[in-house]
Parts: structure tokens; sequence; C-alpha cells
């Protein structure tokens, strides 16, 4: 007869966290700047949206409705979807991809950039803290720290890099509502940025997507690492925890809306 599997509790032990046998495969290196493109352009309608809305461009009225907290009413404005949709049908179908260029070139090459210098720069001070090799789910407090700085320096590289390219962006999708033709495509609005402002000019709003971007990694950092913690000491095991997948990416948007006033 087989000997009985003992939980973690039962051996006398602190509840851990069982490994799986079984492992998520791996996506090449090959394919990485493949899938962050369909990425990109599958999901860049709600960047159009989001960054039309933040610079108070509605071109919807407002209505009259109830608060989904409150149930207080007040006004408010269409949501992405219905602001989309509107664009869509008053502009056609491309104009949801305005300003597509420049945003994949910035993502390819922030992703480039963040990647080497997070290599260099965890060559150069490696983790002492012993939990390098761990997984994210069994890493200390110590070596969360380690891996949000080298997060957040790397990322400080990659966006201060790739500015003039979200500059670009941010202008060529504000053509759709100042209807300025100088900033319809992306080498017109490289030389109208570059005549009228001069070189700072592509790194306007610099220092707050930098802040952002830090605030973002650090709350998604903290947040995962509380997280994993919390269900740890509830002595949930390996397969109960692949229904968290998502806790990074739902972490990580979680930050980033916090992070949007900056």
């Amino acid at each position: 007869m087989a000997a009985p599997v003992l939980r973690p509790m039962e051996q006398g032990g602190s509840a851990k966290i069982k490994k799986s046998s079984s492992t998520a495969p791996e996506v090449p290196n090959s394919a990485r700047p493949v899938l962050g493109i369909v990425g990109v352009t599958a999901f860049y309608p709600m960047t159009v949206v989001r960054t039309l809305a933040q610079v108070g461009y509605e071109p919807q009225p407002a209505t009259i409705g109830p608060s989904l907290w409150t149930r207080t009413p007040g006004r408010y404005y269409p949501n992405l979807l219905s602001y989309a949709n509107f664009l869509r049908k008053r502009e056609g179908f491309t104009v949801l991809f305005t300003g597509l260029t420049p945003r994949i070139v910035s993502s390819l090459t922030s992703t480039a950039i963040e990647d080497a210098i997070s290599a260099k720069i965890r060559a150069a001070i490696p983790d002492r803290s012993g939990d390098g090799d761990k997984s994210v789910r069994a890493k200390g407090l110590a070596s969360t720290m380690y891996d949000m700085t080298v997060a957040c320096a790397a990322k400080t590289v990659g966006v201060a890099v790739t500015q003039p390219l979200q500059v670009v962006m941010v202008r060529m999708i504000c053509s759709i509502a100042s209807e300025d033709q100088v900033y319809s495509g992306f080498f017109s609005t490289i030389k109208e940025i570059y005549q009228t402002e001069g070189f700072s000019g592509f790194f306007s709003g610099l220092v707050p997507r930098m802040v952002a971007e830090a605030g973002t990694i650090a709350l998604s950092g903290t947040t995962m690492y509380l997280l994993y913690r919390i269900m740890e000491s509830l002595g949930l095991n390996e397969e109960a925890l692949v229904s968290y997948s998502n806790i990074a990416a739902l972490s990580e948007q979680y930050s980033s809306l916090c992070c949007v006033p900056v």
C-alpha cells in the first residue's frame, strides 16, 4: 500500500505552496515582438479613446443617470465603447488607429531597452537575498523589493528613450479633435514639433510619465506580494493557485488606474 501523502500542516511545518508537475509553455523570444504588435494593435482603439478623453475632448453630450455606487443622479459621459463607436461612424474605422505607428515602434523599442537594462543591472548587482532563483510566489520581501527596483530603473530608461514617440502619438491622436492636418502624419508631426518647439518639445510630459510608471510598478509589485503571502497563509496549493494566474495582469491594471491622475 502506498504511503499517504501528508499535507504541510500535518507534517508539522508551516503551510507551503506545493509545486505542480505541469509547467506553462514558454513563449519563444522570436515570437515576443509579434505578440507585442498584435496586443498593441488589438487594444489601440481604447488608447485613442482614453487619450482623447484625457485631453477633454467629449464629442457626445453627457446624459443624466444614476451613479454606479451611490445610485444618486448625475451627469455622465458615454463609456469607452460608445465613444469608439461614435468615432467610427463619424470618421471611419481607420480613425481608431491614428498614431499606431509610433505606438508600435515605442512598444518594441521600450521592451528591448528594458530587457537589456534589466539584464545588465542583474549581472552587475545580483540579488543577494537568496530568493533570486525562486518563483514570484515564493520570493521574500527583500527579493521582491530588488525586482521592483530593477524594474523601475529599466522602465525609467525605456520611458526616457521612447518619450519622443509617445509625444508624436499623442499629437497625432489629438489631431482628431482639432482637425489639424499638421499632425496627421508620422513624419509631418515630427517635423512640426521640431520646428515649433525644438528638440525639448519631444520630451514634454516626461516627468509625470516617469512618476506614473514607477508608481505602477511599485503598487503592482506590492499588491502581488501581499496577495501571494495571504494565499500562502491560507494553505492554498499550486493547483488552487492556477485560478489566480491573472493576478499580475489585474494588479498592473489596478495600479495603472490609480496612477491615471499623474
